[in-house]
């Protein structure tokens, strides 16, 4: 499970290595000296694209922020050319990492319980692939086809889902942070006990989508109507909604109260 504070702790470690302040850092990423102060205490975490910009600038390899082995940013022999496509891959221990899967077909596979960690998924098609208990770190996904996968309990974390189809898929009791869903068709899709974290959700298709129990936080909505929808004991926590609305859906009173506090667009909902 990926730990902000280890995360944090390693920031600012390559930081004060680069003998950075954090207002330097913060200048140099065009972000405020607050939030790389979160990133460095684990209050928050950035994105895989700014994880990649952070080891550019601080000459470090991704693999240092996000590796469960402890690596030594002193030892040279660590640093790489900071990006995905080093063309290697390593499976070891249900771990594959360090890989080129663009346009691959893992339709109808079995990847349960793996790890994949820092790979170039892009345009694959897992569509009814067997995704349950995966651990996702650090991957490009955008535009991928998951079409009835089960990715039940898995984990996503810091990765990119754009433009992908999660059309009746189950992400029952999914994880994910700092994850970007932009784009991405949920039609049908199950997400029930779901928790996303400083997820980014633009413009997305939640036609028959399940959300009950599903948990929210840090979250940003743009774009998106939500409509017709059941929507019962659902966490909506500091989340932004922009050019999003809730259209003709019954709420309990818990998801009508936190919808309200985060100042949503309701529109002919009904309180049951």
């Amino acid at each position: 499970m990926l730990n902000e504070k280890i995360l944090g702790n390693r920031i600012a470690i390559a930081r004060k290595n680069a003998n950075m302040t954090q207002t330097e850092l913060a200048n140099r990423v065009m972000m405020s000296p607050q939030l790389v102060s979160k990133w460095e205490n684990g209050d928050s975490l950035p994105d895989i694209f700014m994880l990649k910009n952070l080891a550019g600038i601080l000459n470090v390899d991704i693999a240092y922020f996000i590796s469960d082995e402890d690596i030594n940013i002193f030892d040279k022999s660590n640093s790489g050319d900071n990006e995905f496509s080093d063309k290697k891959s390593n499976i070891k221990n249900n771990v594959l990492k360090f890989g080129d899967f663009k346009n691959a077909d893992f339709a109808n596979t079995n990847l349960s319980s793996r790890k994949l960690n820092f790979l170039d998924s892009k345009n694959s098609d897992y569509s009814k692939a067997n995704l349950e208990n995966c651990c996702l770190t650090a991957v490009d996904m955008s535009n991928c086809n998951f079409t009835e996968a089960n990715l039940k309990n898995a984990e996503a974390n810091m990765s990119n889902f754009k433009k992908c189809n999660f059309t009746s898929a189950s992400l029952v009791n999914i994880s994910s942070k700092a994850s970007d869903f932009s784009n991405v068709d949920f039609t049908g899709a199950d997400l029930r006990d779901s928790i996303f974290s400083t997820a980014s959700f633009v413009q997305i298709q939640t036609g028959d989508i399940k959300l009950d129990g599903a948990v929210f936080v840090y979250c940003t909505f743009k774009n998106i109507e939500f409509k017709n929808l059941v929507l019962q004991d659902i966490t909506f926590k500091s989340c932004k909604f922009k050019n999003t609305s809730f259209t003709g859906c019954k709420l309990d009173k818990l998801t009508f109260n936190l919808l309200t506090s985060c100042k949503a667009l309701l529109i002919d909902c009904t309180v049951v």
